[in-house]
């Protein structure tokens, strides 16, 4: 019994034995991590311009701004207030569901009681997701910054006015919000 509660140390493998367990060397990973780092600063540098583009007043450019997430440290926001960007300024998207009529407004501070826009629920004609960048172009950026790549949606009133916010992370939340407030009936396509 005391044998079993206390057995002996296996005994110490001999050096040759060692020499046959090493794991061979992947050279593999080491061509794909590079070609990941290229790629990635190839990604940075792309967006990094279409900061100026934007600046310069390139609507291609404002949409993109803010595409990659800054990390897991964001507030992800939700159920009514989603961080995302009107014509590439930072702001906060909010559903107010408390109000006579429910609405969808977006501001640049979140205690801002101001907003830049406000669209009653019922008076959105069309919602439709779009993305921030093409389906190739995101699987590349996704890949090579190991980031998620946030997407946006396009708003059309019943006027024809057309409002699209971007960057938003979660934008199958608040697409969903949207489609679910209010006594209209949505047709898919």
């Amino acid at each position: 019994m005391a044998e079993a509660i206390h057995p002996d140390e296996a005994p110490k493998s001999s050096g040759s034995d060692a020499q046959v367990k090493k794991p061979k060397k992947r050279r593999g990973q080491h061509l794909l991590a590079a070609v990941r780092g290229i790629t990635k600063g190839g990604v940075e540098t792309i967006l990094g311009t279409d900061r100026l583009k934007a600046a310069a007043g390139a609507e291609h450019a404002k949409n993109r701004i803010g595409v990659l997430g800054s990390g897991p440290t964001v507030d992800p926001g939700g159920p009514i207030d989603f961080p995302a960007r009107y014509k590439g300024k930072k702001g906060h998207a909010y559903i107010t569901a408390t109000a006579t009529t429910p609405a969808l407004s977006w501001t640049e501070w979140k205690e801002d009681v101001h907003p830049v826009f406000s669209i009653a629920i019922a008076d959105i004609q069309e919602i439709k997701k779009v993305g921030g960048l093409g389906w190739k172009s995101k699987l590349v950026v996704g890949w090579a910054t190991q980031r998620e790549v946030a997407d946006g949606i396009l708003i059309i009133d019943k006027l024809g006015n057309k409002t699209q916010l971007t960057a938003i992370r979660l934008r199958e939340e608040l697409f969903n919000r949207l489609i679910s407030i209010g006594a209209q009936m949505w047709e898919a396509w």
